[in-house]
């Protein structure tokens, strides 16, 4: 938003991407980053590498921060007053709620285009509350959602067998790595390809409260 609010605007390219210059600028304030650019395996060469901007570009639109006109983003007037300090709380609840319930979590994966992991998303923020207090397995908190929400596992059987690997993954990489973490209410532990470990950060005991 202060980028946009800097330029006027900023022109996509003509398939709809940010440009790689604008993206280095925002990658390199290293607020986000990501772990295969940061191994190399990626290089920032479009937006597609580095998931969050697209996320960002779609839940600002439907938050209605800003529009597109002629190809170009544009912040949209009446909301300019989200970037003042003292509506900081009110920008956060219409990011929050936009993300959470109007962008599509599978967009990003090619698991099943069902909202595994979005749906019941207080659920897993309640798990956190709870049990978030030490590293856990990302396996504890997806086979807890499975037993809340048991019809998605159809969903993940092949020809032959249950994959429960399978939605452990769908589950954890939809919730941590691309919206906990993103929000800053996590901090992840990488064990190894299948397997990271997941612990509650101070931010999330500032925002949520449980109240048993």
């Amino acid at each position: 938003m202060e980028l946009v609010k800097r330029d006027g605007f900023i022109k996509q390219t003509p398939t709809g991407r940010i440009p790689v210059k604008i993206l280095i600028e925002l990658y390199n304030q290293k607020h986000i980053t990501d772990k295969y650019i940061e191994s190399g395996i990626n290089k920032l060469s479009s937006e597609d590498y580095w998931p969050i901007i697209t996320a960002v570009k779609t839940v600002c639109k439907k938050a209605g921060i800003t529009r597109l006109e002629r190809n170009k983003i544009i912040l949209v007037k009446k909301n300019l007053a989200y970037l003042d300090p003292e509506n900081r709380q009110s920008l956060f609840r219409n990011i929050y709620l936009n993300y959470s319930e109007n962008f599509n979590w599978a967009y990003f994966d090619g698991y099943p285009n069902i909202p595994v992991a979005q749906y019941g998303v207080n659920f897993s923020i309640y798990l956190l509350l709870r049990f978030g207090n030490i590293f856990r397995e990302d396996s504890f908190y997806s086979q807890r959602y499975l037993k809340g929400y048991p019809n998605f596992a159809v969903e993940f059987h092949d020809e032959d067998l249950w994959t429960k690997n399978s939605f452990d993954h769908c589950y954890s990489i939809r919730t941590f790595e691309r919206f906990t973490d993103w929000f800053g209410f996590t901090e992840t532990k990488e064990i190894d390809f299948d397997k990271k470990e997941i612990i509650a950060s101070n931010v999330l005991n500032k925002i949520f409260k449980l109240d048993l």
